[in-house]
């Protein structure tokens, strides 16, 4: 019990430092109210979320996006402090936003990263079991998806779902161990709802997010699934 305490103490110290500098990158880009609003979230935040599936076995209907998309995939390999767009992160997110990709980076994530013509429009990443980002552990035959976000003048044109399909294509390719991707979209995020369910995940069950001072885990809810999260073919 008392390994576990101090455990937990040590994460809750490193995460403040975080939440400090988090703080500071976006109070320079948003304000402070701007600031406030973005961090809060790691502060205390209870959400509704949905558990979206994607069985690998099942062949993708191919999105056909509505600009022209090429798509990178970026690892430690190439390091952040190399990679072209790393100032398009830093506008978005500061000092702390490019701290946060080191850090991907490091663990061994991958960012499916989209430009149209030259210009970044957004990316999604992807992470392997055990994980660290879904609220709980991954099963050995799971992947994660995460932090999908499209700029907004390029919102609309099936990038998300686009990128998500070329993460399905990678890991059939090169991860057989892999039969499932996984992601989590809250409830009122239908414009990721939509894009992932275009790309083929299938909404599972809904899940609570807990977030205290960093610390994050998921609760499974019992709940039936409202129907307007569903995306309804037409």
């Amino acid at each position: 019990m008392q390994v576990w305490s101090v455990g937990l103490l040590r994460k809750l110290v490193r995460n403040i430092g975080q939440g400090r500098r988090k703080f500071a990158s976006l109070y320079r880009i948003h304000g402070l109210w701007g600031a406030f609003r973005l961090i809060w979230k790691n502060i205390f935040l209870l959400e509704t979320v949905c558990r979206l599936e994607k069985d690998l076995s099942i062949p993708d209907k191919k999105v056909e996006p509505a600009i022209p998309l090429d798509i990178e995939i970026v690892s430690n390999r190439l390091g952040v402090e190399n990679w072209p767009w790393v100032g398009k992160i830093h506008a978005i997110r500061g000092d702390y936003g490019v701290e946060q990709f080191h850090n991907r980076f490091g663990r061994g994530d991958l960012c499916f990263a989209a430009s149209s013509e030259g210009i970044f429009v957004g990316f999604v990443w992807l992470e392997f079991p055990p994980g660290a980002e879904a609220g709980y552990p991954l099963y050995p035959e799971e992947a994660y998806t995460y932090d999908g976000w499209v700029f907004e003048n390029y919102r609309g044109k099936r990038a998300l779902p686009y990128i998500q399909q070329a993460i399905m294509d990678y890991v059939r390719a090169h991860h057989k161990d892999i039969r499932r991707l996984v992601t989590h979209v809250a409830t009122w995020n239908k414009y990721s709802l939509f894009g992932d369910q275009r790309a083929g995940y299938i909404v599972r069950r809904l899940e609570r997010t807990v977030m205290i001072f960093g610390i994050h885990t998921k609760q499974i809810l019992d709940r039936d699934i409202p129907v307007d999260v569903i995306m309804h073919q037409g």
